[in-house]
């Protein structure tokens, strides 16, 4: 049972790049918007990430994070 804590671990840390990654492509894309603009999605980003419910670019980052919390659990168990 272990090994599937690990493997799950595994996949989180190698998903979460490619999250980060997202992120920023995300990020630049509010570059042409107004400052009034880009503050609002800014918070609607950070948002997102506490909240848990995964809708904007921040998706790959909470399957990640998702992926390692669940492996951390099942292993330590």
């Amino acid at each position: 049972m272990k090994w599937i804590g690990l493997l799950l671990i595994a996949i989180g840390f190698v998903l979460l790049p490619f999250g980060i990654l997202q992120f920023k492509k995300a990020w630049k894309e509010y570059d042409s918007f107004s400052p009034k603009s880009k503050k609002i999605f800014g918070m609607m980003e950070i948002v997102d990430v506490l909240t848990g419910t995964p809708i904007l670019s921040t998706w790959l980052m909470y399957i990640s994070a998702l992926c390692i919390v669940t492996g951390l659990v099942i292993f330590i168990v």
